[in-house]
C-alpha cells in the first residue's frame, strides 16, 4: 500500500523536474518489494502463528480483502494490532529517494533539495485548495 505523498511526490519529480518516469516506477516497484509481508510482520512480531497466517492466507486467496482486515474479522488481531503492525511495515519501507540515489539519479544533496522544493510545492496546492473552499 502506496501513501499518497509517495505516489505525488513521484509524480512531482516526473513532471515538474524531469525524473523519467520508468526510474520512478522502478523505484516503487522495488520500495513495494522491500517492505514485509503482513503476515511475515505478524509472525515476527509474534501476533500470529505461521499456522494462523496460513488460514488467513487461504481465505485471502478467496477474497480482495487485505490480510489485516481477515485476520481482524476472525478474532486473531485487533485493529490495534493491524495499526501497529501497518506502523512497523511503514517505517521499514525505503525512501523513495533513497532509491532513486541508489539507482544513480541523483545525490544526497540533489535528493535534499527535491525534497525541500516538494514540501514547498504541496504547501501551495494546500493553500490554493484552503483559498478556492472558502
Amino acid at each position: 500500500m502506496l501513501s499518497d505523498e509517495i505516489y505525488y511526490f513521484g509524480h512531482y519529480l516526473i513532471h515538474v523536474h524531469g525524473v523519467p518516469e520508468p526510474s520512478i516506477k522502478a523505484a516503487l516497484d522495488a520500495q513495494q518489494h522491500e517492505v514485509p509481508h503482513f503476515g511475515e510482520l505478524a509472525v515476527e512480531q509474534r501476533f500470529l502463528s505461521v499456522e494462523k497466517v496460513m488460514d488467513v492466507l487461504a481465505l485471502q486467496a478467496e477474497s480482495s480483502k487485505r490480510f489485516g482486515e481477515i485476520a481482524v474479522e476472525l478474532g486473531l488481531l485487533s485493529e490495534d494490532d493491524v495499526l501497529q503492525l501497518l506502523l512497523i511495515q511503514k517505517r521499514r519501507r525505503r525512501k523513495l529517494g533513497d532509491i532513486l540515489i541508489d539507482m544513480g539519479e541523483f545525490d544526497c544533496i540533489r535528493r535534499d533539495e527535491l525534497l525541500d522544493a516538494f514540501e514547498i510545492y504541496m504547501n501551495n496546492i494546500e493553500s490554493l485548495c484552503f483559498q478556492v473552499g472558502s
